[in-house]
């Protein structure tokens, strides 16, 4: 039986072939590669030599002398590289180490500054407290803080510590008996003497947070402008209450904080901000805009927001400024606080919803509601009419008249019935109570709404995408159009037209005769049903 046959081995046929090789490598793929290379090289070379084939032996020294070159300068770039990495690293460190002492410098600057004379003899316990508190062990912290008080009783870091460990205790055991006890922790380390004004903004700062947290707006107002006597010129406890004021509705008040604001920071963003939507709300749109204007370029993270941009926006179409109002809706939507330049709302769903101006009634899922609308038309009709001879609807309270008289009865709103309303017009409501996706939306309305011959009302968008608005035509002179997006209608009696108010949309009333219809605002067919359980009523 022969031996068995060894297999072959693939070898180049020249010695071109080892360049080609070569070649293909990544420059610092391996010296290990060159290297062994190089022996195999030396090695035919020999051999070359031992059979008498100088002129081959020639060329392979010079092939060998090319390799050695091309390693020789592949392991200088490698020394380079090395070096510019340890010099690379080495900036690091020191970026590091610099970023690391800047930060511990911070973290002693604010020690101080909230540690008074007093506190400091007893600094050793009050940081045993703090890592209590920062390792989450509340009821401990309480205890020690509690025992540290009794021996100082004084201490403002101490009283502090304990507001802020009843604080988070409060949160975790989810009681208001313990909330109320840090809110009034809060407000004692206020009267301690000798207090820091930091550890005093820190202190009251907290107590007005979580007596909004408590529902006790007012209580909190009155703490901050407590804070703001202590600390007149402190720019941001004065803008602090300068907008509890303005949530509070007492804008005149807030409209001189913030001018007290910019007396001492002109380019202050939010107290720019705030003084120009005061401005356009008492219809002062040309003064608003350069205030508006201000506070959306200072930047500032308290003005970065959409509702800045839909203020501003409002200004300058009020003013005739339509291409100034693009152009900035168009800014806004790039920075993604809208959807689209044309889809301003704000408050939108989770979900990834259809977005259109407008809706067919097959595409809206609700054709078995529309018709029943539409059968029953005469008889809402008639029952606003009555109503309408007797007593007129109230105005229409969002600002968006331009022109004319613009009046609505509201049937349902935030997903509850206004039972005193639907007693005037029993039969609309009994009709509409069965369209549970509309009597149900707690981000939607059922409106009557009456609208008198020169009115105009301005361009605007509703506040979500989460629904969709139909309207019924029930009392329809000739003259009256609705834009949506870029496309103009017109009502019929009887006929209901639906629309996605989150686009930009607009109202004219050129006729003769009232304009007379029924609004129902639908869920959008596209909102699952567990986010419209979890949505916050608008």
């Amino acid at each position: 039986m022969p031996p068995p046959k060894k297999a072959k081995t693939e070898e180049p046929d020249s010695s071109d072939e080892f360049e080609e090789r070569i070649v293909k490598y990544h420059p610092r793929s391996s010296i290990s590669s060159l290297t062994l290379l190089l022996f195999i090289v030396f090695s035919l070379a020999t051999a070359y030599e031992k059979l008498g084939w100088n002129d081959k032996n020639t060329k392979l020294q010079i092939k060998n002398s090319t390799i050695k070159s091309n390693l020789d300068n592949q392991t200088l770039d490698l020394s380079r590289d090395n070096n510019a990495d340890v010099s690379k690293n080495s900036k690091n460190k020191d970026a590091r180490r610099k970023e690391r002492t800047r930060k511990s410098e911070s973290v002693k600057s604010k020690i101080n500054s909230i540690t008074n004379a007093y506190d400091r003899k007893i600094l050793s316990e009050i940081n045993d407290g703090e890592h209590y508190f920062n390792r989450g062990q509340y009821p401990e912290c309480v205890s020690h803080f509690e025992k540290l008080l009794k021996q100082y009783p004084h201490s403002p870091r101490a009283m502090y510590g304990q507001a802020k460990c009843l604080d988070k205790l409060s949160e975790k055991m989810r009681s208001n008996e313990l909330l109320s006890k840090s809110i009034d922790a809060y407000g004692e380390v206020a009267k301690q003497p000798g207090i820091t004004n930091e550890l005093l903004k820190l202190s009251l700062l907290k107590q007005s947070e979580r007596l909004i947290f408590f529902g006790k707006g007012r209580d909190s107002v009155n703490v901050l402008a407590k804070l703001a006597e202590h600390l007149p010129k402190d720019v941001d406890v004065l803008n602090k209450l300068g907008t509890s004021y303005l949530i509070m509705g007492s804008n005149r008040k807030a409209f001189d904080i913030h001018k007290k604001v910019i007396s001492v920071d002109p380019g202050n963003g939010i107290a720019n901000a705030n003084i120009g939507y005061i401005l356009k709300a008492l219809q002062k749109y040309q003064e608003a805009i350069p205030y508006l204007e201000a506070g959306i370029e200072s930047e500032d993270p308290e003005t970065n927001q959409a509702k800045f941009y839909v203020f501003l926006g409002e200004a300058y179409t009020k003013s005739g400024r339509t291409d100034d109002a693009w152009k900035l809706y168009h800014q806004g939507a790039e920075r993604g606080f809208f959807m689209s330049a044309a889809q301003r709302s704000t408050e939108n769903a989770e979900s990834k919803l259809r977005a259109q101006p407008w809706w067919t009634v097959e595409q809206s899922g609700y054709e078995k509601e529309i018709r029943k609308l539409e059968y029953y038309w005469k008889t809402m009709r008639d029952e606003a009419n009555k109503i309408l001879k007797k007593n007129r609807f109230p105005l229409e309270d969002e600002g968006l008249l331009d022109t004319g008289d613009w009046r609505q009865l509201t049937l349902y709103q935030r997903g509850q019935q206004n039972k005193k309303n639907c007693q005037l017009v029993p039969k609309t409501c009994e009709i509409i109570s069965q369209f549970k996706q509309a009597t149900g939306n707690i981000r939607g309305q059922i409106k009557f709404s009456i609208m008198t011959p020169g009115t105009h009302v301005w361009p605007h968008t509703g506040p979500t995408n989460c629904r969709l608005r139909a309207h019924l035509g029930l009392s329809i002179p000739k003259g009256v159009e609705i834009r949506v997006g870029s496309e103009t209608r017109s009502w019929e009696n009887g006929k209901v037209l639906i629309f996605d108010d989150s686009f930009d949309h607009e109202v004219w009333h050129r006729g003769t005769e009232s304009r007379l219809i029924l609004i129902i605002d639908f869920w959008h067919p596209d909102l699952p049903l567990w986010e419209r359980q979890s949505l916050a009523p608008i």
